[in-house]
């Protein structure tokens, strides 16, 4: 009788990337018995607080696959969506237009964006750190009814009075700065345009990532409106700059990616066919 000798050879990330998984696996159960109240998690923020000066961020690294995880014991941020209003804006996006959430990633707030635009989404998704008094209540509201609080435009209005007499941080100012300039296009043009210009000039690399796509894509938009052509043009090609694939995939969603191609696209064959070019 002859024996058939099977050698089953397992490649060596294999047991670290179950091992990831199920770790992954262990902290969503946990999540899920936090919100439905089977856990109160005061304990455990306490002891990963703890942790955060030796272990402020994890990152595992295996061939070819990454995972970011989020700061251990970091706070909830809040998200703001903002959508133009105008005819072209699809239904998903004007539905969840001034809804506010709170998300631990700019992965997981980039989600919300389901655009049915077919020439890409323009909306925007405003990060706010909710340290400060208006920002917390909005947290103590989405954890009591469990899901996006509606923002009237007065709403919003208030947020921003609040916050100029409010201490906040640096990016939470560059945040309602553009809040400020969205709500000023129609009424106040030069206004808002004042603003964008200013957002740009603000926007670095010391604010989070989701503030200067914001700060791109509400400013080229508004630019091209107005008619600004050569602005827009110019306001795009930074933005696609900036963002390269690696940034792209990790902050923008394709709706918004695409959305901002077609206006490159769109802007150039304009000044091509412009009289003054």
């Amino acid at each position: 009788m002859t024996a058939v000798l099977i050698a089953l050879i397992i490649p060596e990330e294999v047991p670290s990337l179950l091992a990831v998984l199920g770790l992954l696996f262990c902290w969503e159960l946990h999540d899920v018995e936090v919100r439905q109240g089977h856990i109160q998690p005061k304990n455990l923020q306490a002891y990963l607080i703890a942790l955060r000066t030796e272990l402020p961020s994890l990152r595992i690294d295996l061939p070819s696959i990454r995972i970011d995880l989020p700061a251990m014991g970091a706070r909830p941020t809040l998200y703001l969506y903002m959508a133009r209003n105008d005819p072209r804006t699809c239904r998903l996006c004007r539905a969840a237009h001034a809804h506010v959430f709170s998300g631990r990633t700019p992965w997981e707030a980039g989600a919300r964006i389901r655009c049915e635009d077919q020439f890409g989404c323009r909306c925007v998704i405003i990060p706010l750190e909710g340290r400060w008094a208006a920002t917390k209540q909005l947290l103590n509201e989405l954890n009591s009814q469990r899901g996006p609080v509606q923002l009237s435009e007065e709403d919003i209005h208030n947020l921003i009075r609040q916050g100029r007499i409010g201490k906040i941080a640096d990016h939470d100012h560059l945040a309602l700065k553009l809040l400020s300039a969205m709500l000023l296009e129609e009424t106040k043009p030069q206004a808002a345009l004042n603003y964008y210009n200013q957002a740009l000039a603000q926007a670095t690399e010391g604010h989070p990532t989701l503030i200067r796509a914001a700060a791109y894509i509400r400013s080229a938009e508004f630019f091209e409106q107005s008619g600004h052509f050569e602005d827009a043009l110019q306001v795009t090609r930074n933005f696609f700059k900036e963002f390269t694939d690696k940034e792209r995939d990790r902050f923008l969603t394709k709706p918004q990616y695409d959305g901002m191609v077609a206006r490159r696209n769109r802007l150039i064959r304009s000044l091509m066919r412009s009289p003054d070019t």
